[in-house]
């Protein structure tokens, strides 16, 4: 039985540890730099807020990563946020807090509730959670990001997820049946057989089976989050483009940096059709469909600052290494949990 704060989303299995190194300040500096526009400056007090945390450790690792800065994580989930909690207390940072709401209560919560943010970071949920989570989520943008601050706002995207929606309800109704762990199981040895005894869809769609064996290697926990809500949607760019001009924020990028570079990212044969569209809107969605696109991480600004050329250049000289006015505090690495530690440097050091 769904807990009545879940809102049709899952919260029966615990979500994993991730870290999304899109979401952190200096990636984010770095990338907007790029772009050209004027980013919340890392080495000055700042203030940066994940929404949807789940355990935390994006936010726990971007607060022990960045002292000078303030870090809030928000989640609904009880377990996940007392989880966060106590790591932060094991870690001994004192410049990171976790806060127990849903988008739509903290949506309508004091002015308190949140200090003025530089930067609002999302990675994934807006495609789990309902239209109205989805209007709470832009609610607390308008709210609380300054100007010039920065939102990067990850989510599932037309057309590249849209071959998924039917193995999503084949999951969600194995799952409602046997319950998660083994629906899930059950779910994706069904569609296995199908793919493997020539299901129309795996021929109409052949991207559809590498999906497929992408989505098996995920643990129980990760693809119960991702397909097991009740308002699982690939998005469309258009209307988040829209709905961040609503909240007074406008659309610089995306946050994979090799997606801001059309001669790198885009078939060749589509770069003039593409280059010739001047609404964002329409050039976005091109491009989706140029790359097929899965998943996007988009980054808008309250107010945009753009930079001129020499600032650009200079900005970019000195942002591999932004300056840190305090020594990051000893922390209790042991505090880190086993599945969010890597010995394979290919995980860590890997082109971007």
């Amino acid at each position: 039985m769904k807990p009545a704060w879940s809102d049709g989303y899952h919260a029966d299995l615990a979500y994993p540890a991730f870290f999304h190194r899109e979401l952190t300040p200096a990636w984010l500096h770095a990338v907007l730099t790029a772009l050209g526009h004027r980013a919340p400056d890392p080495a000055a007090p700042y203030a940066w807020c994940e929404l949807g945390c789940g355990p935390g450790l994006t936010t726990l690792l971007s607060a022990a990563a960045n002292p000078g800065g303030t870090f809030h994580g928000v989640d609904f989930d009880p377990a996940a946020i007392a989880h966060a909690r106590g790591l932060a207390a094991q870690a001994e940072l004192g410049n990171v807090r976790f806060l127990q709401h849903s988008f739509a209560e903290l949506a309508e919560a004091e002015d308190s509730a949140l200090p003025p943010l530089d930067l609002i970071v999302m990675h994934g949920v807006l495609s789990w959670i309902s239209p109205d989570n989805r209007r709470a989520v832009m609610r607390i943008v308008e709210r609380w990001l300054k100007p010039g601050g920065i939102a990067c706002l990850g989510y599932m995207t037309q057309p590249g997820s849209a071959p998924m929606m039917a193995m999503q309800r084949i999951l969600r109704r194995s799952a409602e049946i046997t319950g998660a762990t083994t629906g899930l199981a059950s779910g994706l040895a069904l569609m296995r057989k199908l793919r493997d005894g020539g299901a129309g869809q795996f021929a109409v769609v052949p991207e559809l089976g590498a999906q497929l064996d992408q989505v098996m290697m995920h643990p129980p926990g990760h693809l119960a989050h991702e397909f097991l809500g009740g308002h699982w949607e690939p998005l469309h760019v258009a209307d988040m483009l829209a709905a961040a001009e609503q909240a007074g924020c406008s659309f610089i990028g995306s946050a994979t940096p090799l997606e801001n570079i059309d001669a790198v990212s885009l078939p060749g044969g589509t770069q003039a059709t593409i280059g010739a569209l001047s609404d964002t809107a329409l050039r976005e969605t091109a491009k989706d469909i140029a790359r097929n696109q899965t998943l996007r991480r988009d980054i808008y600004q309250r107010e945009p600052r753009p930079l001129t050329r020499p600032n650009i250049a200079r900005r970019c000289r000195h942002s591999n290494s932004p300056p840190c006015r305090a020594r990051p505090p000893a922390a209790n690495c042991a505090s880190i949990p086993a599945s969010a530690r890597s010995t394979d440097p290919r995980q860590c050091f890997r082109p971007c």
